[in-house]
């Protein structure tokens, strides 16, 4: 059939979907950053939210926020209102106690889901962090990893210091040119 029969509505495609939902979002993104340009507290305090207000801003309309109200006749898309993002705890040591990363929403809450059916090949392609607590869980490392001692810690850089004295009388003061070049 070349034509639609009158009335009948042309299906959506994936594309026309997709086109749809980012032309959303980036409305909603837009509401987002308007409510962010210089929020005040309550203590009347105003910041500058110029410089991240984006990633914020991005971050939480991926989380599901939209704004509640319709003053602008902006109509919500109850299809397109489900969260794209959730949190999930972050695994290993030396982060902070409630550290989270955000995923996917369809993925597990739990990267090692499935622990019990891994072979130690897999286990050992796992990222660091992610391999130690399985290796924990396993029961075949010890709770609390092992911290390197000082003299496996690299040191990434050093400085000699310069001191100037301002407030010194000019004829005290030392001339610091350097003539021999070594830097």
């Amino acid at each position: 059939m070349p034509f639609p029969l009158k009335g009948t509505p042309e299906p959506v495609t994936a594309a026309v979907r997709n086109k749809q939902k980012n032309s959303y979002m980036s409305r909603v993104l837009g509401q987002m950053l308007e409510d962010l340009q210089y929020p005040q507290a309550k203590d009347g305090s105003i910041v500058d939210t110029k410089g991240f207000a984006h990633l914020v801003a991005w971050h939480l309309v991926r989380c599901g926020w939209r704004k509640p109200n319709n003053l602008d006749n902006f109509a919500l898309r109850e299809e397109f209102d489900d969260p794209i993002i959730k949190k999930r705890k972050v695994l290993g040591g030396g982060v902070f106690e409630d550290a989270v990363v955000w995923v996917g929403f369809n993925e597990t809450d739990d990267p090692l889901e499935g622990l019990e059916d891994m072979t130690m090949r897999e286990i050992e392609a796992l990222p660091d962090e992610v391999k130690y607590e399985a290796k924990r869980r396993l029961g075949l490392a010890p709770a609390v990893p092992p911290r390197p001692s000082p003299d496996q810690l690299e040191m990434p850089w050093q400085a000699n210091p310069l001191i100037t004295i301002a407030d010194a009388p000019e004829e005290d003061l030392v001339d610091q040119t350097n003539e021999g070049g070594d830097y």
